[in-house]
């Protein structure tokens, strides 16, 4: 995990100084340092402040009204984290210390909705939860435009290509259009029970980046098909829910898990990512050619039906990241295999390192990371590993940490550092998906030692980091800013 910029513990020290320094009780300038923490996007590190300020107000915290803003601050890093039983309890918590205060309520609704989205038995206990709850708020605060909303009743929406609406607490969101069936039991996790998806969901995703962009203004077609890979895109995210519903319940370290799941595996090896990538990147040429065409009512439909097919594919992008950040550390050898490929692939004088167009003479360089490369890609353990959808994943969550630290670093210095970090990770993704096609390491290796056919590769490299450095920037704007844990 990256480490916060300088400049926010230096912010966060302040403001807990400044408390301290006004006679304010024991834990209020941690509650001030995690507040800080926060507004700084540090949501994890934020819960452990809050936790720190609870342990030190002693054993009776939990009957102290003057905590109230604790409790509920700590939910709101909860479920920033995807920790949702324990925003949950949070809310709870201060409510029963402040049962008049409308934001504890607030957070309960907020807590119930995103326990209500990942379905299963409890999920329509869960949406009642909900209503209770900004009900309650609704009461309390009258006034708030936002409560009044929350608290109207829902009617289901089977409006084409409506994209998922993120919760803003960051956790799983699936689209609520059509009913969800529940998980069929742990056996369905390793067999196909739950189904390979529908490769007609793919090819919808793909169609509108087959039409062209300057063409938006004049073009019916372009408003049908981008609401028709929103349905798509919404479908895929409605099946994938019944995966991840298992994976919640799954013990991280068991022998069969989420990216092992062989329906997944499936529709992954159709090349999900990439058709959600393409999409994603798509639609924002979509929306910038329908700006240089105001007045046109099909390229203002097409910039609405893009920017719900833009959250879509950002949401179901978000919750295939999700069971990496939470069971990788339970998977010790693909951890250690992932950092012994890394070390290899960082061998100069290969066609990984050297710049494209260059002269890939057989150095002892080249005869190293190829001899090495091949031992670890020549065992078959290591090979399914490898190039197994548990460590690609891993690699570009690894990649989109990268960028998404560059894009907050103060200095030009880390920046490029962290730009060089995601561009090592975008080569080994690239490296080992032509792996994964190919079948097997030698193949591979032998084209990518062509100085022309390295080009292709290095082009490659290209296109995933610009397509990962985009959706890193998309995130935030769609309520996901916690979806690389950082």
């Amino acid at each position: 995990k990256a480490p916060a910029p300088p400049h926010t513990h230096r912010r966060a020290m302040a403001v807990a100084e400044g408390a301290a320094s006004a006679g304010a009780p024991v834990w209020e300038p941690l509650k001030a340092e995690g507040n800080a923490l926060f507004k700084a996007g540090e949501f994890l590190k934020a819960a452990a402040i809050y936790t720190k300020a609870l342990k030190a107000a002693g054993k009776d915290a939990a009957k102290m009204e003057a905590l109230a803003p604790v409790y509920s601050n700590r939910s709101a890093a909860f479920l920033k984290v995807n920790k949702l039983k324990q925003a949950l309890a949070d809310a709870k918590t201060c409510c029963e210390l402040r049962p008049d205060w409308e934001k504890g309520w607030y957070r309960a609704g907020m807590a119930h909705e995103a326990l209500a989205a990942l379905g299963g038995d409890g999920a329509a206990v869960e949406r009642a939860g909900a209503e209770k709850a900004y009900n309650k708020a609704s009461e309390l605060a009258p006034q708030s435009a936002e409560l009044a909303q929350k608290s109207k009743p829902k009617r289901r929406s089977n409006k084409p290509g409506r994209a998922a609406t993120a919760s803003q607490g960051g956790s799983f969101s699936f689209p609520d259009a059509v009913p969800r069936e529940a998980p069929k039991g742990e056996r369905a996790w390793s067999t196909d029970e739950l189904g390979r998806g529908d490769a007609a969901w793919l090819a919808a995703t793909r169609a509108p980046s087959q039409l062209k962009g300057e063409d938006i203004g004049q073009a019916p077609e372009f408003v049908a098909a981008i609401f028709k890979a929103g349905e798509a895109v919404n479908a895929m995210g409605m099946w994938l829910g019944k995966y991840l519903a298992l994976a919640q319940k799954q013990r991280p370290g068991k022998e069969v898990w989420f990216y092992e799941a062989p329906g997944l595996v499936a529709l992954l090896d159709q090349g999900l990512w990439q058709a959600l990538l393409d999409a994603l990147g798509h639609v924002v040429m979509v929306i910038i050619g329908a700006e240089a065409q105001k007045g046109s009512n099909i390229a203002a439909a097409a910039a609405e039906a893009g920017a719900a097919l833009a959250q879509a594919c950002a949401g179901v992008m978000h919750n295939l990241l999700g069971p990496s950040l939470r069971a990788w550390s339970a998977r010790q050898e693909h951890t250690q295999l992932l950092a012994a490929f890394a070390k290899v692939c960082a061998t100069e004088g290969t066609f990984l390192t050297l710049p494209p167009g260059s002269d890939l003479a057989q150095s002892p360089e080249m005869a190293k990371f190829l001899m090495c490369a091949g031992q670890l890609l020549g065992d078959a353990e290591a090979y399914a590993a490898l190039t197994g959808h548990a460590v690609l994943t891993r690699i570009r969550l690894n990649l989109l940490r990268a960028q998404t630290t560059a894009m907050r670093a103060s200095s030009d210095e880390d920046k490029k550092k962290w730009k060089n970090e995601a561009e090592s990770n975008a080569r080994m993704l690239v490296l080992l998906l032509r792996v994964r096609e190919a079948g097997k390491w030698e193949q591979v290796a032998e084209v990518l030692c062509d100085k022309d056919k390295a080009k292709t590769f290095h082009g490659e490299v290209a296109a995933c980091v610009v397509q990962h450095e985009l959706l890193a920037g998309a995130w935030p704007k769609f309520g996901y800013s916690g979806s690389v844990g950082l």
